[in-house]
């Protein structure tokens, strides 16, 4: 897939903000009457029945899509440890190939700070109900940037229906999971009442972080740090060399350039940052924007 300069891409015909799973443990096991209420406000409702957490944590309840009102009964469980969150962002967009090109474009250019050497991208398309490996950026339609087990994880896939409005439209889902109760306190969330206040808008201002690098540049870095000079100038190669370490060495995506080599080349030195103003909400709001349980079905 071409993909055109970013500032040239169209952008979202709107974006919606919200926590899509919360998970959390409670050291009283719900009745059945708060559980079957608490499924009425949900999209999903998994009550757990594991081994016990520890310190007297004895109940796991992972909730997706939690309305507002359950917003409000969550928060008031002061007792509650809160250990996994999804922060999510819906793109709308008046077309598939509008779509597709921004899937394409965070492929290349999103990436994460403190990615770890071991985790992966991982490219996969709908095969029946299972999905497979692909490799084709046109046919993928999930992307995640580690395994699911990872402290922090990005994911993004196409959909065709509006979790929120219920809506047919072309729409990009992109959500930051973060595992356990340390990683949650470094996102600013240290208890469920920090749900309440939560900003969406500037989470996604300091974690949707999008970076640009040119073929040229890299070529030269690698020339110079290879030959041990100090080259200034771009060869007739340099262009040739960037471009094709990037595409065929990785898959297009400059974070597994950061992967593979950003410790045998300093290859931040040669990136330039994307504002990423066109993919955040147009109104940044302090609170919180919840899934209603109507909008859920």
């Amino acid at each position: 897939m071409f993909i055109p300069k970013p500032e040239r891409l169209a952008k979202p015909t709107a974006t919606e903000t919200y926590f899509d799973l919360i998970q959390i443990w409670l050291r009283q096991l719900l009745d059945e009457k708060t559980i079957s209420w608490l499924g009425g406000e949900c999209r999903a409702l998994h009550v757990g029945k594991g081994p016990a957490l520890g310190n007297g944590y004895c109940q796991r309840i992972e909730m997706k899509g939690l309305s507002d009102n359950g917003l409000r009964w969550l928060i008031a469980q002061e007792d509650a440890l809160i250990n996994r969150i999804e922060i999510a962002i819906d793109f709308h967009f008046s077309n598939e190939r509008d779509r597709d090109g921004t899937f394409a474009l965070f492929h290349k250019h999103l990436i994460r700070p403190h990615h770890g050497r071991k985790q992966e991208i991982v490219l996969l398309r709908s095969e029946g109900r299972e999905p497979c490996a692909e490799h084709h950026i046109d046919n993928v339609e999930t992307r995640y940037d580690a395994s699911r087990r990872a402290r922090n994880l990005i994911i993004f896939y196409k959909q065709d229906l509006c979790r929120i409005t219920g809506e047919v439209v072309p729409l990009l889902h992109l959500e930051w999971r973060a595992n356990g109760k340390r990683t949650l306190e470094r996102l600013g969330i240290c208890s469920v009442a920090g749900l309440e206040s939560f900003d969406h808008g500037r989470f996604w201002a300091e974690h949707l972080r999008l970076v640009d690098v040119s073929p040229e540049r890299l070529g030269r870095l690698i020339r110079n740090r290879n030959k041990g000079t100090r080259s200034r100038v771009n060869r007739y190669d340099d262009r040739r060399n960037g471009h094709c370490l990037l595409k065929y060495e990785c898959d297009g995506s400059i974070q597994t350039l950061l992967d593979k080599y950003g410790r045998q080349y300093p290859i931040a030195r040669v990136l330039t940052r994307i504002p990423n103003d066109a993919w955040l909400p147009k109104a940044i709001a302090s609170s919180s924007v919840i899934i209603t349980s109507e909008a859920a079905e």
